[in-house]
């Protein structure tokens, strides 16, 4: 149905702590109907999106789509050093609950490198954090080797999705690769570019990569670093490396 002046669609699902409305339900002792109504925890702003942190009724895209992906990249200048840093996560969708991140990588660039480069290189790890899931870790997480991945650099969401080019073979190399791993295992991808604001937590995660970068070049090296983690196993992280909480 189309969201209209009598009926509008549930409330997304989200975290606990980060919902501002929540579903009370009852059954009436007379009639055995039951009820749900929405309550606000608080003042909400007009204009301001409702969440809940659980869903009345399962979401159905959440069968067809149950990953999405979100990259970003970032890039530092300090004096004569140039830095830059890539992360990307992986969040499960669930049909009644807030979604869950499952997994998160982060690389150090720790040389010249545009913002754009940057970006590619956080779009590859994306590809290869799915093609992981799949290949190391169904088990524990697998439902459909269906996602969307989500970016809010225009150039690299669209080459991509196949609706643009790149002529520097640089930018294309880290997504290429990445593509031809999720294309052999058989992920279905579709691809969503996002305003920077809703791109938040790949953001802190770019930042916490171009800091790891920025301590390898202190050392004199040049050598790109990555780490990959999944939530479910222990890591041991490099000492070097500063992590935002997991969200």
């Amino acid at each position: 149905m189309v969201a209209s002046a009598t009926w509008w669609p549930q409330p997304r699902a989200t975290q606990e702590r980060l919902a501002n409305c929540e579903w009370l339900t009852r059954r009436c002792r007379h009639c055995g109907r039951h009820e749900a109504n929405l309550y606000a925890r608080g003042h909400i702003e007009r204009g301001g999106e409702l969440t809940v942190p659980r869903s009345l009724a399962p979401v159905a895209g959440s069968a067809l789509v149950p990953y999405e992906v979100f990259f970003d990249g970032g890039t530092s200048t300090r004096g004569n050093q140039h830095s830059a840093g890539a992360g990307a996560l992986v969040w499960q969708i669930f049909s009644n609950g807030p979604p869950i991140c499952i997994a998160r990588a982060i690389m150090a660039i720790p040389e010249n490198c545009s913002a754009t480069l940057a970006e590619a290189h956080a779009c590859g790890m994306a590809l290869r954090l799915l093609s992981s899931l799949a290949r190391e870790h169904w088990e524990t997480h697998g439902t459909v080797l269906r996602a969307c991945v989500l970016g809010d650099c225009i150039p690299v969401v669209r080459y991509a999705a196949a609706q643009a080019r790149f002529r520097a073979a640089n930018l294309r190399g880290p997504i290429d690769r990445g593509l031809e791993q999720v294309a052999d295992i058989g992920w279905h991808i579709t691809w969503q570019a996002v305003s920077r604001r809703h791109n938040q937590q790949a953001h802190s995660l770019a930042r916490s990569g171009v800091n790891w970068a920025n301590h390898i070049a202190r050392r004199g090296t040049s050598e790109q670093r990555t780490h990959m983690e999944w939530r479910s196993i222990p890591s041991n992280v490099c000492p070097e490396i500063v992590l935002p909480a997991w969200p």
